[in-house]
């Protein structure tokens, strides 16, 4: 059977749906380690370094 013709199936899902939903509430918030921040610009700025020395590839339909 499929979800979408299965009763019981739809209503354990949104069973499912309201306890996982929740779930994110429970948990304490925490703030990320402070050399993650770093890590993330390093590599956003090494991924814009390297774009920029990339040349572009010319298609065959284009000449």
């Amino acid at each position: 059977m499929h979800l979408k013709n299965c009763q019981s199936c739809q209503e354990e899902l949104r069973e499912l749906e309201e306890v996982l939903g929740d779930l994110t509430y429970l948990t304490p918030e925490q703030s990320p380690p402070p050399e993650m921040k770093q890590r993330i610009l390093a590599n956003v700025f090494e991924e814009e370094q390297g774009e920029t020395k990339r040349e572009p590839i010319a298609l065959k339909n284009e000449k």
